[in-house]
C-alpha cells in the first residue's frame, strides 16, 4: 500500500512539475534573434516565427502559416529594438566552424517604411506574437494589405483529406 501511494505521489508531482515548467516557459519574454536566410527568428514553446521585410512565417507542430505584406516595399528596413540581456548559442554537430555563438536577442523587431509612412512592430506577449501598425500623420492606412495563407498540409487537414 505504501509503495502504491509513493508511486501515485511521484506521478502527480511529475505531472504538476511539467505543468509548472510549461507555465514558467510561457512567462518568458518572446525574443527575436538575427538569422539567415530570414532576417529575424523567434522560438517559443508553441511555435516559431520568421520575419523578412515582406513576410511573416509562423510554424508550430504540424502547421505553417504565412502572412504576406501585399505591395510592401522590398527595401523596408528591419530594425531590432529593446536588446535583451541574454544571448543564444547553437552547438549543432561536431564541426565547431558551424556553431553559432553569442547571438543578440531583442524584445521587438520593427519593419520600417514597409509601406510609405507605415511601420510594423512585432513583439511577444508571453506565448502570443503581436504586432502594431504605426501610421505616421498623413500616411494612408488603407495601403496596409495582409494576405494570410495556411500551408498545404494544413489546408488538406482542414478539408479532411
Amino acid at each position: 500500500m505504501h509503495k502504491l501511494c509513493f508511486v501515485l505521489f511521484l506521478f502527480c508531482f511529475s505531472a504538476w512539475s511539467q505543468v509548472q515548467v510549461r507555465n514558467s516557459i510561457a512567462q518568458l519574454p518572446r525574443s527575436f534573434e538575427a538569422a539567415t536566410p530570414v532576417k529575424y527568428l523567434s522560438h517559443g514553446p508553441a511555435y516559431s516565427v520568421c520575419l523578412t521585410a515582406t513576410e511573416v512565417r509562423m510554424a508550430s507542430p504540424g502547421r505553417m502559416f504565412r502572412m504576406k505584406l501585399k505591395g510592401a516595399s522590398r527595401h523596408a528596413r528591419i530594425e531590432p529594438l529593446d536588446p535583451l540581456p541574454g544571448k543564444s548559442s547553437y552547438f549543432i554537430g561536431s564541426d565547431p566552424s558551424k556553431w553559432q555563438t553569442n547571438i543578440e536577442n531583442y524584445a521587438k523587431v520593427a519593419l520600417r517604411n514597409v509601406y510609405p509612412g507605415v511601420d510594423l512592430i512585432f513583439y511577444g506577449n508571453q506565448e502570443q506574437l503581436e504586432y502594431d501598425v504605426v501610421v505616421t500623420p498623413g500616411a494612408d492606412p488603407n495601403q496596409v494589405r495582409l494576405k494570410l495563407r495556411a500551408s498545404i498540409a494544413c489546408e488538406k487537414m482542414r478539408m479532411g483529406t
